[in-house]
């Protein structure tokens, strides 16, 4: 995972952010920038000319029911740049799009996967979701999921470990990732060897499923060595890249091949 032995894949629409008031939120119009991340993309919200980090908004937009329509947003512009990273990427390299559960119940964000997205991309589209999303097989998002996979999209398992887990559905869907969440890691490194147990399980139960096993929250070169010690096959965190937009995500990618 160092320089030249990096696997590189780039996903989309996740978040990271900052407090913001409740009141604020519900009056602001919403102008978010897309930002790119090596293993992730990041949305964040443009608030008086700065950049609002994901882990506080998306809290309040899913309260007030606004998380559907960033997912919206995202998806219409990952539409949009579909043909762009396909130009961009490198071979075998993957684009994920980080779906909720009330986001795959919306239709409209399923049909922009299925009629805009799907088409350009193909199997190069992954649909990162959370555990909960697989708990009631049946149910609108469950069945969303299955169509995208059915299509060719890949899927990906996001903060795992953190929730409940349908092992027969996680088994019957075949994941292409199953993405540790970076709790794990980061009370791992302070010494619990129970989470060093449990990201540990976390690589033999992708391996038992034949999934890729990635460690989230790789902010430094020692954190980086205990993935490894581990055994996940993929990294992601700002010690390997930070958020980037479309035009530096080129240039990471083409520093990348150079090395």
């Amino acid at each position: 995972m160092g320089k030249r032995d990096r696997r590189v894949m780039f996903y989309g629409n996740a978040a990271t952010v900052e407090r913001v008031d409740d009141e604020k939120l519900s009056r602001q119009v919403w102008e978010f920038r897309i930002l790119r991340w090596p293993e992730l993309r990041l949305v964040r919200w443009a608030v008086d000319g700065g950049l609002v980090p994901a882990g506080e908004f998306i809290g309040v937009a899913e309260q007030t029911g606004q998380i559907r329509y960033l997912g919206q947003q995202v998806l219409d512009t990952l539409a949009g740049e579909a043909d762009d990273l396909l130009a961009i990427l490198p071979d075998g390299a993957r684009v994920s799009v980080n779906l909720s559960v009330a986001e795959l119940e919306e239709s409209r964000n399923v049909d922009i996967l299925h009629r805009t997205v799907l088409p350009v991309l193909g199997d190069h589209l992954i649909a990162e979701v959370t555990e909960s999303a697989l708990l009631e097989e049946g149910s609108a998002a469950f069945t969303a999921i299955e169509g995208l996979v059915r299509a060719g999209a890949g899927l990906a398992m996001d903060d795992f470990g953190t929730g409940y887990a349908n092992l027969s559905a996680l088994y019957g869907m075949s994941p292409t990732v199953i993405k540790a969440d970076q709790s794990l890691l980061e009370n791992a490194v302070s010494g619990d060897r129970r989470h060093s147990a449990l990201l540990q399980a976390v690589v033999a139960l992708s391996q038992a499923v034949g999934s890729v096993a990635l460690a989230e929250g790789v902010s430094d070169a020692s954190r980086l060595e205990r993935v490894r010690s581990f055994g996940f096959d993929l990294a992601q965190g700002f010690h390997l890249a930070r958020p980037m937009a479309l035009g530096e995500l080129a240039d990471f990618v083409g520093s990348t091949r150079d090395d």
